[in-house]
């Protein structure tokens, strides 16, 4: 069975300061999914843009378990993105 996969819609922005920078967080709803862009600088749709697809871990990214290393690994990517800007 194919669902049919309807076009992500905008619902908001917001400019988060962080320990990383300033950041653009943009909130999308595909299928009743709500999803979180996070970007930093402009995008100029001219060149290749540094990208991460994250997992969500909720214990590694916000309570920092040593369990996995969701929340470093998010941490080195975030770095990554400012540096390569």
């Amino acid at each position: 069975m194919n669902a049919e996969r309807e076009m992500p819609s905008h619902i908001s922005r917001a400019k988060v300061p962080t320990k990383y920078g300033m950041l653009d967080l943009y909130c999308f709803n595909q299928n009743n999914i709500e999803n979180v862009a996070i970007t930093y600088g402009t995008i100029d749709h001219q060149s290749n843009v540094l990208t991460r697809i994250h997992s969500e871990c909720f214990t590694g990214d916000l309570l920092g378990s040593l369990k996995c290393d969701c929340g470093d690994q998010l941490d080195t990517a975030l770095k990554k993105i400012i540096e390569n800007k």
